[in-house]
């Protein structure tokens, strides 16, 4: 019996070591897609839920590194099928929550939501006074 246990939990970690993360997967897309110093190895990377509406859904990863001013974020949007396909640059601040199709900042702020369409992310989007325009891949 004993045995048997050692060899399950082995097996398990094993399988679970041979799939990529949702958040390896979707660093090694932007790799490929984006311009590199648009997301620096040295930066944190953080996957946040997806953004749904009755029709779609958005894979998004959070991008956080030092820059002159502070720290800045970039959203980066992946498809359903987690293609990347742009980004919004600029931020300071990271969403604090989700909810359906729509991320919210902290209600301190003059404009504190990002609400997704239902086929696209939003072109221009306003956080905390600071437009911010979604930024296609190339």
């Amino acid at each position: 019996m004993r045995i048997s246990l050692i060899i399950l939990v082995v097996l398990l970690c094993a399988s679970a070591g041979a799939q990529p993360s949702d958040l390896e997967r979707l660093k090694r897309e932007l790799k490929v897609a984006a311009p590199p110093q648009q997301y620096p190895d040295h930066a944190d990377y953080l996957l946040l839920p997806k953004v749904c509406n009755d029709k779609i859904c958005f894979g998004v990863l959070a991008v956080r590194f030092p820059s002159a001013n502070g720290t800045t974020i970039r959203l980066a949007i992946f498809s359903y099928s987690e293609h990347y396909i742009g980004s919004y640059a600029g931020l300071r601040l990271m969403p604090t929550r989700v909810t359906g199709d729509t991320f919210h900042f902290p209600p301190t702020l003059q404009a504190n939501q990002i609400r997704f369409d239902r086929t696209s992310p939003p072109p221009d989007i306003e956080i905390d006074g600071k437009g911010h325009s979604f930024e296609p891949a190339r």
